[in-house]
């Protein structure tokens, strides 16, 4: 026998030794894994029973939680909406809060505008009212001067057509004094006044006035205005009484219009002044 086929023989029969001692190793190992294989088996299989019951009880669960989670889901659901609503007004509110703070400016510029125009305004009337006050007081005063010049106009116009009828009256009486001198032949010697009207006093009812004022004539006799005329009788040539606390002086008329009369006062030698608004009456008694 070949040496090499022996070797093979021992190597052979080694081989078989272990293959042996394999073979009842894992016999032994096969009990042991299907045991542990069994083990396992019956433990998944609990395992599953339990996670089935665990899943039942889960869904049992879940579905509580669903029940109980509807309810707390509208609530979040309307809460959550709330909370955009409320959002919206804030946001709405911050926005017209910006918008009246905008406007409280702008009146508050406005007002400031107004109180420094209503300032202006006021100084302003002040000064015209009392640019007013001073034309008022110059128009017035300027009124009231133009009265007094109208007045003096009118007094001017009053004594002038008076002074003018007065010198037409001395003037015809001059005229018939001349005629009547010439008619008469009176002497050389005789005064020319000497033919003049007599004064005489106002028949009828006594009549009563007042001086109005005194003045002396171009030939410097002394005469005076009364507020009588023509209308109560008064004539040319009549003659008149000024009394004051007693008899002054006479008044005889030169001149006569409606409402007023002038004449020449005679003294009648006594050292007397007739002075306005002193009294005149036809008569004494």
């Amino acid at each position: 026998m070949h040496i090499v086929t022996k070797i093979l023989i021992v190597f052979g029969a080694i081989l078989c030794i272990l293959l042996s001692a394999l073979t009842v190793s894992l016999a032994g190992n096969t009990e042991a894994v299907r045991g542990a294989y069994a083990a396992e088996r019956d433990a998944k299989i609990a395992a599953q029973a339990e996670l089935a019951v665990e899943r039942s009880e889960s869904a049992k669960l879940t579905a509580a939680a669903a029940v109980e989670k509807e309810p707390l889901v509208r609530v979040a659901q309307e809460a959550e909406a709330k909370l955009r609503a409320l959002e919206t007004e804030r946001n709405t509110l911050k926005a017209e809060k910006s918008e009246a703070q905008g406007q409280v400016d702008t009146l508050r510029n406005q007002f400031n505008e107004l109180t420094v125009t209503t300032q202006t305004q006021a100084s302003l009337i002040k000064s015209l009212k009392d640019e007013l006050d001073a034309s008022r007081k110059a128009s017035l005063d300027t009124a009231k001067q133009l009265a007094e010049v109208i007045e003096r106009l009118n007094e001017s116009e009053r004594l002038r057509g008076v002074l003018d009828q007065t010198a037409r009256s001395l003037r015809e009486q001059l005229e018939e004094m001349k005629l009547a001198s010439a008619a008469g032949g009176a002497s050389a010697g005789a005064p020319v006044g000497s033919n003049v009207a007599r004064a005489v006093e106002l028949a009828g009812a006594r009549v009563s006035g007042r001086i109005v004022r005194t003045f002396k004539s171009p030939s410097g006799e002394e005469m005076a205005s009364v507020n009588i005329g023509s209308g109560t009788g008064l004539k040319v040539n009549t003659k008149l009484n000024i009394v004051r606390d007693g008899f002054v002086a006479s008044l005889v008329i030169t001149a006569v219009d409606v409402s007023e009369s002038v004449g020449r006062i005679e003294k009648l030698g006594r050292e007397v002044e007739v002075r306005a608004d002193d009294l005149v009456l036809s008569r004494l008694d």
